[in-house]
């Protein structure tokens, strides 16, 4: 499991390292995603600090900004109305989190 950087903490605890369980293939995906694809989002994504989900949005430095939570959250919705239109306002990052967990 990699280490995420910028989980939340609890109670204003700031941010806490979370670690993220990769089941279902998804070791594979994210090999796949960091080298082939990471590259294309940022002039250096090898500099410390550098999103593994970039925006388009830049930082005043001119560095890729991390992708936000509503962009996600967008992402899923649009996703499921594609694809599993049954599921539209019952499928939430929420429900994946404990589907992960279950499957561990």
């Amino acid at each position: 499991m990699p280490p995420l950087r910028h989980g939340k903490g609890t109670r204003g605890s700031g941010p806490r390292e979370r670690m993220v369980p990769l089941s279902n293939g998804a070791d594979r995906t994210l090999k796949w995603f960091i080298e082939d694809v990471w590259g294309q989002f940022d002039d250096d994504h090898t500099r410390p600090g550098a999103p593994l989900f970039p925006s388009e949005r830049k930082n005043t430095d001119g560095s890729a900004r991390r992708v936000g939570d509503d962009a996600l959250r967008n992402g899923l919705d649009n996703a499921v109305e594609a694809h599993l239109p049954g599921w539209k306002d019952k499928l939430t990052p929420h429900v994946l989190r404990h589907f992960s967990a279950c499957q561990l």
